[in-house]
């Protein structure tokens, strides 16, 4: 076998291992929007064994941040929290105007007890949900549809 047809077959077989081991955004924000710590603990594990990617962070760091309201001990909650977030801002600071990560941070920050001083971004959060919503994913417009049924901070009007 060739290099070339070897290195053919090499990026066949990534790939496709990718796909197939790849979280859905689907299962992500069903378990983001609504899961019990078992279905957020699997999820972040399966996150953890996919390839990095600037998505995979995130999601992995929302996930934290949420994981975080269903710990027991205030230090292990906090600690959570912050390792979380860290994940998530350094995706944010590396692609400021991905909106699914204004969106990610919003959701999880809005509900966020106020002495964590995490509410900061929420307007700028929301400026940049509002502004790229129509660029967005169907699926992923549907998931922030649902979410401002509930917020404060955003509304479905805000988005039309």
């Amino acid at each position: 076998m060739n290099f070339k047809h070897s290195l053919i077959v090499f990026i066949f077989l990534f790939f496709h291992q990718t796909l197939l081991s790849a979280v859905k955004s689907e299962d992500f924000y069903r378990v983001f929007s609504s899961g019990t710590l078992n279905e957020i603990n699997l999820c972040i594990r399966d996150l953890e064994s996919e390839v990095p990617s600037s998505r995979i962070n995130a999601y992995r760091g929302a996930l934290m941040m949420k994981k975080a309201g269903f710990e027991k001990v205030p230090k292990i909650k906090l600690n959570t929290f912050k390792l979380g977030h860290r994940l998530l801002e350094t995706e944010i600071s590396n692609d400021p105007d991905n909106t699914e990560f204004h969106f990610l941070r919003l959701a999880v920050c809005e509900r966020a007890p106020g002495l964590l001083n995490f509410k900061k971004n929420l307007h700028e959060d929301r400026n940049q949900i509002i502004k790229g919503f129509r660029k967005l994913e169907t699926g992923l417009q549907y998931w922030i549809e649902q979410y401002c049924k509930h917020s404060t901070i955003l509304t479905i009007k805000d988005l039309q």
